[in-house]
């Protein structure tokens, strides 16, 4: 099993597994919590990479759209499940400094809020305001794959094949996350990157 999911991500099943019995406690279906004890793993190092490298990647994409999709991600530390959810009512590139509010994430094909629940507003560098500008607009989302939420292995393929054009050992889409998250840190910031909580 844990060769199969991974360590990592057979915790995240025993996790959600643990949320429902505790629930199920709660409704009085169960009398108790059985006792679940996660994985002991490493953690797999992340690889960040520097903003020359994003930019590199971003000029390697194959199209406007995967151009944006980088350079935001790179640029702006969204998860994946935000930025295919990113709506045109969320960017505000007409402000000085631009900016993106961040409120919803996309798991399994289905819109909701993000992981954390929490919503949070963040300036755009000017690099990724032409990107953006660039992107086709088809519909209601920034990132709006042929009418359809984007492929996590979709976009994992042309990141590798757009790392492989632009001479960058292959990264996969997280390591975008954490390069901005990486360069906050650098620059003596304090990073905490779940920001406020959702207005009521």
């Amino acid at each position: 099993k844990e060769s199969y999911l991974g360590g990592n991500s057979f915790d995240n099943q025993l996790a959600i597994l643990r949320r429902a019995l505790v629930r199920a406690v709660e409704w009085g279906e169960l009398d108790r919590v059985a006792t679940i004890r996660l994985l002991k793993t490493s953690p797999h190092p992340i690889r960040a990479l520097k903003l020359g490298e994003i930019d590199r990647l971003a000029h390697a994409a194959s199209s406007p759209f995967w151009r944006a999709l980088v350079i935001v991600a790179g640029y702006t530390g969204a998860r994946f499940s935000e930025l295919i959810a990113l709506e045109w009512d969320d960017l505000d590139l007409a402000s000085i400094p631009p900016s993106v509010t961040i409120s919803r994430g996309a798991v399994r094909g289905r819109i909701g809020p993000t992981k954390t629940y929490l919503l949070r507003s963040l300036p755009l560098p000017t690099v990724v305001v032409e990107p953006l500008r660039a992107v086709p607009r088809r519909g209601q989302l920034v990132f709006d794959y042929e009418g359809r939420l984007v492929p996590y292995n979709t976009a994992r393929k042309e990141l590798r094949r757009a790392a492989v054009r632009a001479g960058i050992e292959p990264v996969g889409c997280h390591a975008l996350r954490h390069t901005y998250v990486t360069e906050l840190a650098r620059r003596g910031a304090r990073v905490d990157v779940r920001a406020r909580a959702r207005s009521p």
